[in-house]
């Protein structure tokens, strides 16, 4: 999720602040362990939809900057860079996470950390990435490395606000086994000024901008969540998240001043090492509000290329799918769940040296909704990514 910014000057005072105040931290604090961490990642994606034959090409070059103030604190700053709209295809579920929503620079985080207890104690503050936070699975999140399909990368029916929002976030660790976590943040708080809030509500593409007249509407984010941590040699987390926010009103009801719908839902989200070479991943959840009730679930798995003597090569395969109510379609003559859309991608990341690597693959997605107009879409993709 990405908060747009303006103007570049606009950013460029503001990390310069933070970072001045950071240099100032470190100064008075003796024997502060300090220094600055710069890490990047730059993306290109080529994807063509194989019934029209539309081809796009589009770039993306994430900068990550960490300043340590001492010991256990510091600063945390990602921006993006991105050019191309990315395939425009007639699907609601996105087909390439690595697109910017507005091509130029956006502000993904700005956020202070605070670490106690011997790290076990987590604090984070400011401009936060909501699903960096709650929506974490480490075999399928980054859709720079493995799979791009944005069911896989993240929930579609959580509505994370499609921007870094102010917030705080709260993580402690449990001797090996727990971690419990908190965060609550002001979706609704940047509207005066950037013009829009755009509310991703995933699968059912229910996404409204609205801007309040006389300031911006508040609306709350809170998310409660557990990780359970396998024992054995294998490494596996499990996490359960609980969420609840307030999404806008339809551009019609919206106009007439009607109060925003509260969204609330539970999630999950599985990694398990079963070997050295093979890991399996899951995730799922279900949403509920007054007038909509939806679930899905996405499964799959990554293979690295240790028994063909790649070992540093990577072959993923996930599937998933959501149901919904009647809601969802336009026929609610009766109660009943109803398929919504399907979606699997295959790829393998060949791995070219260090920083190197290409990633062909391929995604199918097949909407149901509604039934009269169902279609299936294969897109064909090339992603080369070099990080430094």
């Amino acid at each position: 999720m990405r908060f747009k910014v303006h103007t570049i000057r606009w950013l460029a005072l503001a990390l310069g602040a933070v970072w001045s105040f950071g240099a100032v931290a470190q100064s008075g604090s003796p024997g502060a362990e300090g220094g600055t961490d710069v890490g990047g990642t730059a993306v290109s994606v080529l994807q063509q939809d194989a019934e029209a034959g539309d081809v796009a090409l589009n770039h993306l070059f994430r900068l990550e900057l960490a300043r340590r103030l001492g010991r256990g604190r510091g600063v945390l700053a990602v921006l993006e860079w991105g050019r191309g709209a990315g395939l425009q295809v007639d699907s609601p579920l996105g087909i390439n996470e690595t697109v910017v929503a507005e091509p130029g620079i956006s502000l993904r985080e700005l956020a202070w950390v605070s670490k106690h207890r011997k790290g076990r104690l987590c604090f984070k503050a400011g401009l936060l990435d909501l699903p960096g936070h709650l929506d974490v699975n480490g075999r399928a999140g980054d859709e720079t490395t493995r799979f791009l399909g944005a069911m896989f990368v993240q929930s579609p029916i959580i509505p994370f606000p499609a921007m870094a929002v102010p917030g705080l976030a709260v993580h402690h660790t449990f001797g090996e086994r727990v971690t419990l976590g908190f965060l609550t943040a002001e979706t609704g708080a940047l509207e005066q000024g950037t013009g829009a809030l755009e509310q991703g509500t995933g699968a059912l593409g229910q996404g409204t901008e609205a801007q309040e007249e006389g300031g911006a509407r508040l609306r709350p984010f809170l998310g409660l969540e557990a990780v359970f941590h396998a024992p054995g040699l294998r490494a596996g987390n499990y996490r359960v998240l609980f969420w609840q926010t307030a999404v806008a009103p339809e551009d019609g009801d919206n106009a007439t001043g009607a109060s925003d719908v509260v969204h609330r839902g539970l999630a999950f989200s599985f990694e398990q090492e079963l070997w050295s070479a093979l890991a399996l991943f899951a995730r799922g959840g279900l949403r509920h509000s007054p007038e909509l009730l939806e679930t899905f679930l996405a499964a799959g798995g990554t293979l690295a290329g240790g028994p063909w003597r790649r070992p540093d090569d990577e072959l993923g395969l996930a599937v998933g799918g959501t149901l919904c109510r009647d809601q969802c379609h336009d026929d609610r003559s009766h109660d009943r769940w109803w398929p919504g859309t399907l979606q699997a991608e295959l790829f393998y990341r060949v791995a070219l040296g260090e920083h190197w690597e290409v990633t062909p693959g391929l995604q199918w997605v097949h909407d149901r909704r509604p039934q009269e107009t169902s279609r299936h879409l294969w897109v064909a993709q090339v992603r080369v990514k070099l990080s430094f």
